[in-house]
This record gives C-alpha cells, structure tokens and sequence, in this order.
C-alpha cells in the first residue's frame, strides 16, 4: 500500500510531463515551418520591382519606402498601421509609408475612411495581387527609390528599425 501510492503519483507526473513535452515539440515545429515559409517568401520576393505593378505617389520616387499589402478585414493589418501612425507621432520615423489595399475586400470602405488622411494608400486588384503571389496579410516590404523590394519584414517596427540604421539599409542593399 505504502509503495502503490507513490508508484501512482510517479505515473501520473511522468504522463504529465510526456503530454508537456509533446505539446512543446508540437509548438517548436510550428515555429521552423513558419521560418521556412518566411525564408521561401524572403527569396521569392527580393529583388521584385513594385513599381511594374502599383502605382506609386511622385513623392516615393526619392527614397526607400515601406509597403505594407492590407486586406481591410484583417485586424493585424489595422494594428500595423496603427502602430506606424505611433512612430509618426513619436517622431521617431518621418518614412514613407504606401498601404497597398485589398480592393475586393467588404471592409475596404471601412478601412479607406479609417485612415485617409493619415497614411497613403493605393487600391490593389485581385489579379495584381495573384500577379505578385500576395497571400498573406499584412506583407510588409522595404523597397529602394526605385521600387524594387530589398526587405520582407514581419512587423512594421522591424521595418522602422531597419531603415533609422544606415549600416542595416547598407546590408540590404537599400538605397
């Protein structure tokens, strides 16, 4: 009797853990395929001259610029504007930001009344976005003066960073 209950208690931590650790190995992998899927778009994507495809304001044509693609219905596509429109407030960026949006999309009324004024956005087909393979939203780009993309980012921030640096622009070639 002395021996059963400890025994037990050994048996129900070990089962415990084991479903601790499965979990945990199920989460780590779920990482490396998200890191494969953004080196995938990394190399898909450098090197894609935006201006063949958007139509970009006159006043971009002078220096890198970030281009986030936004489909209105998606809330981390609202949460990255707004957090751009924080850093201009902040005044620790004065970059250009272009929103390519998501034509076909209910909320696009919604989103174009939001934001007007504050950033600068530009309509985008269904077709340009097949054309550009453009699945995920938001995506987030740094492209040079001439439009071509040189940075896939994950977080406007990142991208903010990337472009207050001088050595970060040189390592990517952005110019």
């Amino acid at each position: 009797m002395y021996v059963l209950i400890p025994l037990t208690v050994a048996v129900a931590l070990f089962g415990m853990q084991l479903y601790s650790y499965r979990k945990f190995r199920n989460i780590v992998t779920l990482f490396s395929v998200e890191d494969s899927f953004f080196s995938l778009l990394n190399q898909y994507f450098i090197g894609v001259n935006l201006k063949e495809a958007l139509i970009f304001p006159t006043h971009f044509s002078q220096t890198p610029t970030i281009v986030m693609f936004a489909a209105p219905s998606c809330d981390t596509c609202h949460h990255e504007v707004e957090r751009y429109l924080t850093h201009i407030k902040k005044k620790t960026t004065n970059l250009p930001f272009l929103c390519a949006v998501k034509q076909d999309d209910s909320d696009y009324q919604h989103f174009i009344d939001t934001f007007s004024g504050k950033i600068t956005m530009v309509p985008v087909d269904k077709k340009t976005m097949s054309e550009l393979q453009i699945i995920n939203f938001p995506s987030l780009f740094i492209v040079d003066s001439q439009g071509i993309i040189r940075y896939v980012g994950r977080s406007v921030g990142e991208l903010v960073d990337i472009l207050k640096h001088k050595e970060k622009q040189e390592l990517h070639n952005i110019q």
